[in-house]
């Protein structure tokens, strides 16, 4: 998606959680209630557990 529509896109969502949500949606394992983050400096892939309340 071309960056002017994801910041249309942004402009829409209600809140600070509605944008983190569409900008990790494709990286949340719901089940486990996991988050797959990419460290900044060595690029490695780690899964991390994320609280009931923020799954939901």
């Amino acid at each position: 998606m071309p960056d002017d529509e994801w910041k249309r896109l942004f402009k829409e969502l209600g809140s600070n959680r509605d944008r983190a949500i569409v900008s990790v949606s494709t990286d949340i394992d719901w089940g486990s209630q996991l988050i797959r983050v990419i460290r900044k400096g060595s690029r490695a892939e780690q899964w991390l557990p994320v609280s009931p309340e923020a799954i939901v």
